[in-house]
């Protein structure tokens, strides 16, 4: 083979190995609370072994279809809400009423930054439908954990339980209460892996796509203050937290490392 065979050839792999690590970069594992870290590495080690590859796990693949049908309901009733106001915002354009156009635009960005039901949208009725699809993710996550367990899949069974808390834990508001609500801090632009991290509702975050809008993670709100918005990634079991310019992630010892480099995004750049 000649030297421009063989220089081609390393250059292919080097380029096929450069794109596979931008696609998919998977900082190391971190724990938040580890006891005793000797074990801890035990147990990761032994779960590793135990979980078969996503791909091949029709349970995963099943839990993961119940999961885009619960975001896609969720989604189509906050739509339904958003319809609502904008019907009544329209009528008041018509009308020439500027004082309730204002009063409809804020009950919008308020549903969308912070979950605050418009009084407009009879609250009785959203919480029902809420639960309605809440029901549907409960029982599927029912079925997948009994596969799991007549598999012999426990450590399987036990994330995604943890997975299915989490995915249900808020629509209330955030440990932070008061302050989250005037809190600018909703969009994080993540420019190191170009990813958008997004306040939806209370304690629930997500992480999409910029452009597409493609969901990549869920995210729950453990905490926050002048200086760090704390969040949980139940998928890739890691606790995050977004500084000013930054993003860390916790490691076994409890300590923060850098993860990551990004900034919020300004309400005017919305």
């Amino acid at each position: 083979m000649s030297r421009f065979s063989l220089l081609a050839s390393s250059l292919l792999m080097l380029t096929v190995g450069c794109i596979a690590v931008a696609e998919d970069p998977k900082p190391a594992e971190a724990k938040a609370e580890p006891e005793d870290r000797t074990e801890v590495e035990r147990k990761d080690e032994l779960k590793t072994k135990e979980r078969p590859a996503a791909a091949s796990d029709p349970i995963a693949r099943q839990w993961d279809e119940a999961k885009q049908t619960y975001r896609e309901q969720l989604q189509k009733l906050n739509e339904e809400v958003l319809a609502r106001v904008a019907s009544l915002e329209n009528k008041a354009r018509e009308s020439g009423d500027l004082a309730r156009v204002k009063q409809y635009k804020a009950m919008a960005d308020a549903f969308r930054d912070e979950g605050t039901l418009p009084s407009v949208y009879n609250s009785a009725d959203y919480d029902r439908k809420v639960k309605v699809v809440q029901e549907d993710l409960r029982r599927e996550a029912k079925l997948a954990i009994a596969a799991y367990l007549k598999e012999k899949q426990d450590y399987e069974a036990e994330d995604l339980d943890q997975e299915l808390k989490e995915i249900l834990a808020d629509e209330g508001p955030a440990d932070s209460g008061k302050r989250a609500a005037t809190d600018n801090r909703k969009r994080f632009m993540n420019t190191s892996y170009g990813a958008l991290i997004v306040h939806v509702r209370g304690k629930k975050w997500e992480q999409i796509h910029p452009e597409t809008k493609k969901h990549s993670w869920w995210l729950t709100e453990t905490g926050r203050d002048e200086n760090y918005i704390y969040l949980h990634c139940p998928d890739k079991g890691q606790h995050w937290r977004i500084g000013e310019k930054r993003m860390d992630f916790i490691q076994p010892d409890k300590s923060w490392a850098w993860l990551s480099n990004g900034y919020w995004e300004k309400p005017d750049d919305r």
